[in-house]
């Protein structure tokens, strides 16, 4: 299949090498350096998506989604599909099934969870939203760059699929640290706490991750939430040693605040439990 690739940065590259090694042809582009064996390089993001099957996108937001989209579905061929894998807000991925629906395009968003990690070694999840046809092109590709893909529904399913898994995943942070803090004050060692946590029904039935990062300290654990938004929507990894967690896990909190249209009290986010120590946490 030949593929377009725009947006090789820390989780683009490994997937754009790993449909390589599967044999496709593809060609990328991407306004930062980028160096992938096997990845023909194009001089605009038109100029990737021009002749192609498919064009995956992975993008930091919905902006810079939108305009890309603009660039790219007049280039296309009629038929072709778009796979947006970025994090991006529902509205701005609507507005791209909808660009691609005007230009004869099929169009799938598919944001992806497991990290740069499950990037290398293709075992992301994809959480999918678009039509049957156009799932059901892009499966395959699913397959090489992960290990599941999850068809959620329509155009923005999978956007509305991640924000609520992200959602998730930090209100489990959030209680996991506040169990830990308990711990501490009831002089419980954290490491036969983390023996008890990652074996117990408690994990197994509420899929709680905790990780080694409690042995350093309870701040990092509870940032590890913000894993995905600092890969996908900032460009950083989580594993920056100059990350600053407070900011994305407040940037987080906004995002969700403005796709449910709802605002959030900020004395519920995880940006309040990492910004405060220990000692206020309950218990």
């Amino acid at each position: 299949m030949k593929i377009g690739f725009i947006g090789l940065g820390n989780m683009g590259g490994p997937m754009a090498a790993n449909l390589v090694a599967a044999g496709h042809e593809v060609t990328g582009f991407d306004l930062a350096p980028y160096d992938i064996d096997g990845v023909s390089k194009a001089a605009s993001a038109a100029e990737a998506a021009a002749g192609r099957d498919c064009v995956i996108t992975m993008l930091p937001n919905g902006a810079i989604l939108s305009a890309v989209t603009a660039e790219i579905a007049p280039a296309a061929e009629k038929g072709a599909c778009l796979i947006d894998c970025s994090t991006v807000d529902v509205a701005s991925s609507r507005a791209a099934h909808a660009t691609a629906a005007e230009n004869g395009l099929l169009s799938v968003d598919a944001p992806v969870s497991g990290g740069v990690g499950g990037a290398s070694a293709g075992t992301l999840t994809f959480m999918c939203g678009g039509s049957p046809e156009a799932f059901a092109k892009a499966a395959p590709l699913f397959e090489i760059m992960g290990q599941k893909a999850v068809h959620c529904g329509d155009g923005g399913a999978g956007q509305a699929a991640k924000i609520c898994n992200n959602m998730i995943l930090g209100a489990t942070m959030v209680a996991t640290c506040e169990a830990f803090a308990l711990a501490d004050k009831l002089g419980l060692d954290r490491g036969k706490m983390f023996d008890v946590v990652s074996t117990s029904d408690q994990r197994r039935d509420a899929n709680v991750h905790v990780t080694a990062a409690l042995e350093d300290s309870l701040v990092d654990l509870a940032a590890n939430f913000v894993e995905d938004v600092a890969e996908h929507r900032h460009g950083q990894s989580a594993d920056n040693k100059h990350l600053d967690k407070s900011q994305l896990a407040r940037q987080e909190h906004r995002d969700i605040a403005h796709i449910v249209g709802q605002p959030i009290p900020p004395k519920r986010s995880g940006g309040d439990v990492l910004e405060r120590p220990p000692e206020r946490h309950i218990g």
